[in-house]
């Protein structure tokens, strides 16, 4: 009986975690050019793919959600206003913010695609 009452705790314990889960802790709180910074410094490869100025949008992005949506005490009024005017998706991930970026680019219509660059090829 003990050990089923365990596994039930652990088990619903791992799903809870996994459904709240969230990237916000990636920019809440932080500055987004150091981190930008750090991805400039240390993935230069994958520029190619994801331009610097494309990463730091997806990073904005994520954190313009984080703000106006999961973790409002943790911002200051100044981002949370600039969270509602941006538009980005509606996700806490910042996976998806960095597809919703390169897709973009890749679309090839400049006036979706955050004002970046769009992908030469």
């Amino acid at each position: 009986m003990k050990r089923t009452l365990a596994a039930i705790a652990i088990t619903s314990i791992a799903l809870t975690s996994s459904v709240l889960a969230a990237d916000c802790n990636l920019v809440v709180g932080e500055n987004i050019d150091a981190i930008a910074k750090n991805y400039d410094m240390n993935y230069k490869k994958y520029e190619t793919v994801i331009p610097l100025p494309s990463f730091k949008q997806a990073l904005i992005n994520l954190k313009a959600y984080c703000c106006s949506q999961v973790i409002q005490k943790s911002c200051t009024q100044e981002e949370k206003d600039t969270a509602k005017q941006l538009k980005y998706p509606e996700s806490a991930y910042f996976f998806d913010h960095l597809l919703d970026i390169a897709m973009r680019r890749l679309d090839g219509i400049q006036n979706l695609a955050y004002g970046l660059d769009l992908d030469p090829t």
